[in-house]
């Protein structure tokens, strides 16, 4: 909760600096977190963008409410051909001690809870122990390092070859990090046209903590009337958003009114 309550004070400040320029870290360095595409098909290269720390994301831009992380979209499409159709990508992250993890699982549209950022509509992830999250953390560790060592643009993203030792796609393999994490982090985006929308739910997990990880929102991929947004969608803290329910849906009812508008 107090993670939450935190979080969800930076990403409101956040609302008052949109004329500011996003902070996105040049060097990755254990702790950030990590945006990574690759073909699902494989070769080519892989794109992996540094973010900063969680807390960072209250520096980039919003859009409407929503984190806007659109800024990265011509390092994805330049490295595929400019187009976003055919890829896995996900966020992944972990903590520079304690085996912390941050992780994304794809959000099913057919949940009834697909258009409602208040509520997770991925079975979560569990937590685990640190000596279960530690081969998936020095995974994380290796795409970092493999990020540093590419070819960056001077903002945060950096191309990587996709066969070399510490790119993402070897090093997460189909999405489990070769069978190390307890499931698959990564979302397709498909056949990627006008109207798609591919979401990754985001969870925090805590080390040697018991039950579900936190839900902390969801990333979002989208196409809305030709215009192509890379998007963090922050869930509300639970209790507030019970006790403040209308005023939540209500922000969330305008938002994806001025969605439909631009559409």
């Amino acid at each position: 909760m107090k993670i939450l309550s935190k979080t969800l004070m930076l990403a409101t400040a956040g609302a008052a600096m949109v004329a500011l320029q996003a902070q996105a870290q040049t060097a990755w360095a254990p702790g950030d977190l990590l945006l990574d595409f690759r073909l699902a098909s494989g070769g080519g290269s892989d794109v992996e963008i540094n973010l900063g720390a969680f807390s960072s994301l209250s520096s980039f831009p919003t859009l409407n409410g929503d984190v806007n992380l659109s800024q990265f979209l011509p390092d994805i499409t330049g490295a595929y051909s400019g187009s976003l159709s055919g890829l896995d990508w996900s966020v992944v992250g972990a903590s520079a001690a304690g085996d912390n993890l941050w992780m994304t699982k794809i959000r099913p549209s057919s949940s009834p809870n697909y258009n409602n950022p208040a509520v997770d509509a991925s079975t979560p992830w569990v937590n685990k122990s640190a000596s279960v999250n530690s081969s998936t953390v020095t995974k994380i560790n290796g795409i970092g390092s493999g990020a540093n060592g590419g070819t960056s643009d001077g903002t945060g993203a950096a191309t990587v070859s996709d066969g070399s030792a510490f790119s993402y796609h070897t090093l997460v393999g189909t999405g489990t990090f070769g069978g190390v994490f307890q499931g698959n982090v990564e979302a397709g985006t498909g056949t990627f046209t006008t109207g798609s929308v591919v979401r990754d739910d985001f969870y925090a997990m805590t080390a040697g903590a018991s039950g579900n990880a936190n839900y902390l929102g969801y990333f979002e991929l989208n196409d809305i009337g030709g215009t192509e947004e890379l998007l963090f969608v922050p869930a509300p803290e639970p209790m507030t958003y019970g006790l403040l329910s209308g005023i939540g849906l209500l922000a969330f009812s305008l938002r994806q009114q001025i969605r439909r508008f631009r559409a």
